[in-house]
């Protein structure tokens, strides 16, 4: 089971920005996270499109996807450089959908917070859809299936506190409740 996140970034801004899916090293702790049937998919597709680099695995011990170097610093393996784009769009992860929104895992709680590198998200922070989108997170965030999911894998929350100036708390669930 997966969860359907809603995309706050329009996709024309998507394309036209060099932020994402970029890392200034390898093991980058902003590579997205994989849960088990994530990883399955991509290993899949990325056989085809990356054996050659990886063998087959695109995704390591760690559960993050790999990163590749490629034009004096690294990418996600599954980023077209030259298009701007993205291989398994369709197919992309939990953390690649919810971005430049993450979660984190907090002493006994969940914390959704945002990415404030984001260029969208900065300009748009204080607007009323900015937190139109919140309020449908938390709406998103207190179903049921929303709570299976985050206690069946909690391993995609992430470790952010190195970042705490680039990064905006928005609300949190106490994992009891979950």
């Amino acid at each position: 089971m997966s969860i359907q996140i809603p995309q706050f970034v329009p996709q024309e801004v998507c394309l036209k920005c060099e932020g994402c899916c970029r890392f200034k090293e390898q093991r980058s702790p902003w590579r997205p996270k994989v849960t088990e049937r994530e990883a399955s998919v991509l290993e899949k597709k990325g056989l085809s499109l990356l054996e050659k680099i990886f063998d087959g695995n695109v995704v390591d011990s760690d559960s993050y996807i790999k990163a590749i170097n490629l034009k004096g610093g690294c990418q996600c393996s599954f980023f077209d450089s030259n298009s701007n784009t993205c291989r398994v769009y369709v197919d992309r992860p939990f953390e690649c959908q919810f971005y430049p929104f993450l979660l984190e895992k907090r002493e006994e709680a969940f914390l959704i917070s945002v990415h404030l590198s984001c260029p969208h998200i900065q300009e748009t922070e204080h607007n009323e859809s900015f937190q139109l989108f919140v309020k449908e997170l938390k709406e998103l965030f207190s179903q049921p299936e929303t709570h299976s999911f985050l206690f069946t894998h909690p391993e995609l929350a992430g470790d952010y506190s190195e970042f705490a100036d680039e990064i905006m708390p928005l609300f949190s669930l106490p994992i009891k409740s979950i």
